[in-house]
């Protein structure tokens, strides 16, 4: 007797229910703990402020990351996070657990560093934790401070000294001097000379000379005096203005020194004031980060040809990638080639008006032909890492897509497939690639284009490229004075 064949409908769904059953838990097992199937640590952190921080928040030790956040709660007025960490991580009482923010676009992440003069923090158990993160938006708020008060000591007003006042002071008083010397020349340079005479006789050793001139001088003293009796009045009182104008400058900056000395007004607060020197202590570190955030943006340029050998024709690639972190790049392309599956093109023959077999009469014979052509197509899409795969999603070649790459051999070779075009009547666009990365420079690609359409109208392609940093292109232009040479 036969044995009973079990029914291949049944394999079938044994075999889809096993297949549904493991995606499900590696979904759980990606989103709740980022592909793993070790068991993890839960610690739970402190924060006085968590501002910014969510869920799947990465968690870095030493600059790798080895965990997530796994909830944010409320507990006695402070943010407890609560995060799942590799197993062979250990967190020490005197460990140094920060909120950071990284990259341009402000990325936060918590980072652990340091520890182990303490006991080892149990599993389960908890720690305070600290943020050192300083937003630009601070750093904006405590430099138009500090204008502020720059501005105040340079405008003045409202009874306050201004350094407008005191250099217009200083000029007045030197218009007032060379007004005087001006006016009274000619008097000045002959005392001088008979002031001179007068030295020279001493050195001679003359007394009865010096007498005479002495004598001489006094007369001409005398007879200055008596005919510049009215201009040494108008002098005195030109003179005595001046003082006036002197003694009030100097009780001016004496004023100012006494209110810089006790702390207040602008300069002073800036000089004495914890407070004001703490916000421009700020206002730099905030300078600092932002700068230290432009510096870490990287920039890549890039331009590979590949041939695809159904089409017998060549496709361009433009490439201008910007990454803000190693594990998230941002992918921008511009593609020129036999790229468009068209089906258009209907062929009816007509057989004949015979009948085929019992008398009915056979339909005329209907073929489509799909044709490719040359379209400039462009691509802008973002890709985030996880461990050895890359996520990528966005629009790919004019359409909506999605794709994911596999890395091996430490980023030297990336295995990936790309999906886009759902809505397009030949079945969806699948391409299928391998990339050899070369001396970080060049690019050799290999794959199959569109490699689930009917008809044969595959394609298989092969080319080269290259990808140039922004550390790259320094170094060319650095260069170009010596070729020029």
């Amino acid at each position: 007797m036969d044995r009973p064949k079990f029914p291949i409908e049944a394999k079938v769904g044994i075999f889809v229910a096993i297949a549904v059953a493991g995606l499900i838990y590696l979904t759980t097992q990606i989103n709740r703990s980022g592909f793993t199937f070790a068991k993890q640590k839960t610690y739970t952190l402190l924060f006085s402020n968590a501002s910014g921080l969510l869920a799947r928040t990465g968690v870095e030790y030493a600059g790798i990351r080895v965990g997530l956040v796994d909830r944010i709660a409320l507990e006695d007025g402070k943010a407890a996070v609560v995060i799942k960490i590799r197993p062979d991580i250990r967190l020490y009482q005197d460990s140094e657990v920060k909120l950071k923010t990284r990259g341009m676009l402000g990325e936060k992440i918590i980072t652990i560093e340091g520890g182990g003069m303490m006991p080892e923090v149990p599993d389960g158990g908890s720690i305070e934790a600290r943020s050192t993160a300083a937003d630009f938006d601070t750093a904006m708020q405590n430099f138009n401070e500090i204008a502020e008060s720059v501005k105040d000591l340079l405008k003045g007003g409202g009874g306050k000294p201004s350094i407008h006042d005191i250099i217009s002071n200083v000029t007045q008083v030197s218009e007032d001097l060379r007004s005087l010397v001006r006016s009274n020349r000619k008097d000045i340079d002959a005392i001088v000379k008979n002031m001179h005479s007068f030295t020279e006789m001493l050195n001679d050793g003359s007394i009865k000379d010096t007498v005479s001139n002495l004598k001489a001088t006094s007369e001409t003293i005398k007879q200055f005096i008596d005919d510049a009796n009215p201009q040494l009045k108008d002098v005195v009182k030109e003179f005595s203005s001046v003082m006036k104008k002197i003694d009030g400058t100097v009780d001016s900056l004496n004023r100012i020194v006494a209110k810089v000395d006790r702390g207040e007004g602008s300069i002073g607060k800036l000089l004495n004031d914890e407070t004001t020197v703490n916000k421009v202590n700020d206002t730099l570190d905030g300078i600092t980060d932002f700068v230290s955030r432009v510096n870490k943006l990287e920039i890549a340029v890039g331009f590979r040809g590949e041939y695809l050998g159904q089409a017998g024709q060549m496709q361009s690639i433009a490439s201008f990638q910007v990454r803000p972190n190693f594990d998230k790049y941002f992918l921008f392309e511009f593609t020129s080639g036999p790229l468009l599956l068209n089906s258009e093109k209907v062929t009816v023959t007509d057989t004949g008006s015979g009948s085929s077999s019992g008398g009915v009469p056979s339909a005329p014979n209907r073929s489509v032909t799909r044709t490719r052509k040359t379209q400039f197509m462009f691509t802008a899409l973002m890709a985030r890492r996880f461990f050895d795969f890359t996520v990528k999603a966005g629009v790919m070649r004019s359409t909506g897509g999605v794709g994911v790459e596999y890395h091996l051999f430490r980023d030297h070779l990336s295995l990936g497939i790309d999906a886009f075009d759902f809505a397009r009547e030949a079945r969806p666009h699948l391409r299928l690639y391998g990339m050899l990365h070369l001396w970080k420079i060049l690019k050799l690609t290999g794959g199959v284009d569109d490699m689930i359409v009917d008809n044969g109208k595959r394609n298989y392609f092969g080319g080269v490229g290259l990808m140039l940093t922004d550390s790259d292109l320094k170094s060319l232009v650095g260069l170009a004075p010596l070729v020029a040479r």
